[in-house]
């Protein structure tokens, strides 16, 4: 007979692997590290609209509509010209071009003379652009070589190199004095300006696999391991009320720091329980957790691919949900077989068994925590409860890399999950969707 299997890995989870290899697989999968940057989520629910900025238009142009037209037009000469110089044998001179909307010219930088063959481009181009061609200290290939020894140095978060070519600029996060030190910046062969104190944050925030605050349900987080954000949470205390996130409770330990896909640091785990298989993350100031929000679509949904938590209601056999991990993405005409099973070789109570009708993908490592729903007619879901373990190997599932996955899982019930924090003397306060 097939045994459970912790549908995951990482240190966290070696506790029992020796003992599990026969037994249930936890969801979870592996990761890095990196620092924290707050961001705010731009809004899905607005229709794209049509509007030119308000502010005045710049460089002296009458209306945004003169400008774009313009820069439209000044855009499409660059790329004719980018094309036709790049990878030619007879480009080495080549620095960059670029447009000055202001001026309505085309700005070419090349070291030396230009040679004939992209010379004759510039005479198309002046037939039907202001052209001009400067004369610069340093080719694109010198600045490009003295760039990338650059970026290899400790404390440098950038090296931008002059489209003029007149050299490059170097941010440093230390002093001047520390960065003029750094051994490729005294052998560098082209003038090196520095930006000293420089720090640069990642701003990006697609959806699943690299979310930001304030973090919805069914994206991915590490602890050292892989897994999923469940359902955000309301805990009620004397103290007020504060949003966390559920996930499952082999996916780390209490205080355990939290980081999104992209390695950003966003939150600490608190009262975890493995019995359960469940635990809380507690988002750390300015991050936070949007309630009534989760994830779903594929593996690689973005932030349009979402839906409104409406309610958490009891899983009962018959039932047909849907799980939405972050490491396969959404499944569905997941049945519920059976409720109140135990998994006694990875120390769970009750569970919630169900199985993919068709015998595909329900779930794979990296999944655990990961929110599992009823969808309803208007648009919004019901949450059922948190992915936590399955029989791996049974289904192929998608994922950055397809791999091998269960069709029969098991999760834990969300009413459960309520009841039981609520009935821990250990624990403040009671927990509500």
């Amino acid at each position: 007979m097939r045994g459970t299997r912790q549908l995951g890995t990482g240190q966290h989870l070696r506790r029992g692997l020796g003992a599990l290899l026969g037994a249930a697989l936890l969801l979870s999968a592996f990761g890095g590290a990196a620092q924290a940057g707050a961001q705010d989520r731009w809004k899905t629910d607005v229709p794209p609209g049509t509007e030119l900025p308000d502010e005045p238009p710049p460089g002296g142009f009458g209306s945004w509509r003169e400008l774009i037209e313009v820069q439209e037009r000044l855009s499409a000469g660059a790329q004719r010209f980018s094309d036709a110089v790049e990878g030619a044998t007879d480009s080495g001179g080549y620095t960059g071009v670029a447009i000055s909307p202001e001026h309505r010219t085309l700005q070419v930088y090349w070291q030396g003379p230009v040679p004939p063959r992209p010379d004759s481009v510039l005479a198309e181009l002046r037939r039907d652009y202001r052209v001009e061609v400067a004369d610069v200290r340093h080719s694109r290939t010198e600045l490009f070589a003295n760039r990338d020894r650059i970026a290899t140095e400790p404390g440098v978060t950038g090296v931008v190199p002059a489209v003029d070519g007149s050299g490059v600029t170097v941010r440093f996060s230390g002093t001047e004095e520390e960065a003029r030190k750094l051994p490729t910046v005294l052998a560098a062969t082209v003038p090196v300006r520095i930006e000293a104190g420089s720090r640069v944050d990642a701003l990006a925030c697609t959806g699943r696999q690299d979310d930001c605050s304030p973090y919805w349900g069914g994206s991915v987080y590490r602890t050292g391991g892989g897994c999923s954000t469940g359902f955000p949470v309301r805990h009620h205390t004397a103290a007020g009320v504060s949003a966390k996130m559920l996930s499952a409770g082999h996916c780390g330990a209490n205080g355990n720091a939290v980081r999104d896909g992209a390695n950003e640091g966003w939150g600490v785990i608190e009262h975890d329980r493995n019995s359960w298989d469940t635990l809380l993350i507690r988002p750390v100031a300015p991050q936070s957790v949007q309630l009534k929000r989760i994830y779903v679509g594929p593996w690689n949904a973005g932030i349009p691919s979402n839906r409104v938590v409406a309610a958490a209601t009891k899983s009962f056999v018959g039932q047909f949900v849907c799980t939405s991990g972050a490491f396969s993405g959404q499944h569905c005409n997941v049945k519920v077989t059976a409720v109140n099973v135990p998994l006694p070789s990875l120390g769970f109570i009750d569970t919630v068994e169900a199985k993919q009708i068709h015998k595909t993908c329900a779930a794979r490592p990296g999944d655990s925590g990961g929110p599992v729903y009823l969808p309803l007619a208007n648009g919004q879901v019901n949450a059922k409860g948190t992915i936590s373990a399955g029989y791996l190997g049974g289904a192929a599932c998608p994922g950055q890399a397809a791999g091998a996955g269960a069709w029969h899982i098991f999760y834990v019930d969300i009413t459960d999950t309520f009841a039981r924090y609520n009935a821990d003397p250990a624990f403040p306060g009671t927990l509500t969707l």
